[in-house]
């Protein structure tokens, strides 16, 4: 069975006008996950491309990808975490590479590493 390609360069709705498609190829999500944490194990509620996701230590997840971008380098993210808790500020961080990305989430009181209630990311750039 053959399959078909579409090519486009620009899309146009009936009343709300035109966009160039580069716009969703090079401006669209390539990766977003929904972390939540239960007794210190973080828990994938839901994503896109994401194999895995490995707790690490205390305040620390790996999230490997299932598509990898084409270089650390090459992909920007935005993230948010999840913490109810009034005595607990946090500051989050990230290390990355092209497949895979750790965070770290630390008490800003330096308390150490603590597990948030939940992270989010959403990842753009180019997949390799």
């Amino acid at each position: 069975m053959a399959l078909g390609k579409i090519k486009a360069d620009t899309l146009e709705h009936s009343t709300a006008g035109s966009l160039g498609t580069e716009f969703f190829v090079n401006g669209s999500s390539k990766h977003w996950i929904s972390v939540t944490y239960n007794s210190g194990t973080p828990t994938n509620r839901d994503s896109l491309n994401v194999s895995s996701i490995a707790d690490t230590a205390a305040g620390e997840c790996t999230v490997t990808l299932s598509t990898a971008f084409n270089a650390a380098t090459d992909y920007c993210w935005v993230s948010g975490t999840l913490n109810t808790s009034a005595s607990q500020e946090q500051i989050t961080c990230y290390t990355k590479a092209a497949s895979n990305y750790k965070t770290y989430n630390y008490n800003s009181g330096g308390a150490g590493g603590i597990d948030p209630e939940g992270f989010y990311v959403v990842s753009m750039g180019d997949l390799a």
